[in-house]
């Protein structure tokens, strides 16, 4: 989330003969079902095709697009073995700005970020851990670690979930949310021909920048479309971000880039 992918979902419904669905929330049970061997991931693979052709089946509609819950991304080999010829698109933002349009949702509804974290929407501790895979890695635990620190480690563990998908040979398009909001009619062109929808849709599908992302959402007015709110996280709360980014084998910094990024084309 806060990484641009309401925007895209938008931009797809823009286009005719497609439908494009956003968090439908069926597939994180398939979380909590995978085994670590591996032993049911037949299962859940059938399971993924069945749930999505359940909701995949409007009438007058040639091409579908997803826009999944974060987490979604530790079974993304499942839904690619289940989906192979399907178009997956990463959308990711850095780090620190990413933490700075959050900000404005916690801001605006009254969360302390130097808070304690509250987890309880997740579940448990096994719950939380199978979501944020690296949230005990990177913090003190369950009940101990601040907002901004589980926030953090929830970009974190996202985008290290794309890296293991990515090193599986899993092919991605990966658009950094900066360059699709600067470099608009060229990213989405490019997002067009991956995923073989006519380029003469983009000017339509660019008219949801017209428009607040989250308008109608509890998350509306903190968007980027919306004007952004002039708030943000302090300088001791970036240097806990970066802290906890450094831990990591490879993702050392706010702004690192993941392989398969588009790269933008200067005029």
């Amino acid at each position: 989330g806060r990484s641009g992918s309401t925007l895209l979902s938008k931009m797809f419904n823009e286009v005719d003969d497609i439908a494009s669905f956003a968090e439908p929330d069926i597939l994180t049970s398939c979380i909590f079902m995978r085994e670590p061997d591996g032993s049911r991931d037949q299962e859940i693979t059938r399971l993924i095709r069945s749930c999505v052709h359940m909701v995949c089946k409007l009438q007058g509609v040639r091409t579908y697009t997803i826009k999944w819950r974060d987490w979604i991304i530790h079974i993304g080999d499942l839904i690619h073995a289940a989906f192979p010829n399907d178009r997956n698109i990463f959308l990711y933002r850095d780090a620190e700005m990413w933490a700075n349009s959050w900000y404005r949702v916690y801001t605006k509804a009254g969360i302390d970020f130097d808070g304690p974290a509250d987890l309880s929407w997740l579940g448990g501790q096994d719950e939380a851990s199978r979501l944020i895979p690296l949230f005990h890695r990177f913090t003190e635990g369950f009940g101990k670690a601040t907002t901004i620190e589980a926030l953090v480690t929830s970009w974190l563990s996202t985008t290290d979930g794309y890296l293991r998908l990515y090193q599986q040979g899993i092919p991605f398009l990966a658009i950094r949310y900066e360059d699709l909001n600067t470099h608009r009619e060229q990213v989405v062109r490019s997002i067009f021909d991956y995923c073989d929808v006519p380029t003469s849709q983009v000017q339509a599908a660019l008219r949801a920048f017209e428009r607040d992302a989250q308008q109608g959402t509890p998350l509306e007015g903190t968007s980027q479309q919306a004007g952004d709110i002039q708030f943000s996280v302090s300088d001791e709360q970036v240097a806990r971000l970066r802290a906890i980014l450094q831990k990591h084998d490879s993702i050392k910094t706010p702004d690192f880039a993941v392989p398969g990024t588009l790269e933008i084309k200067q005029a």
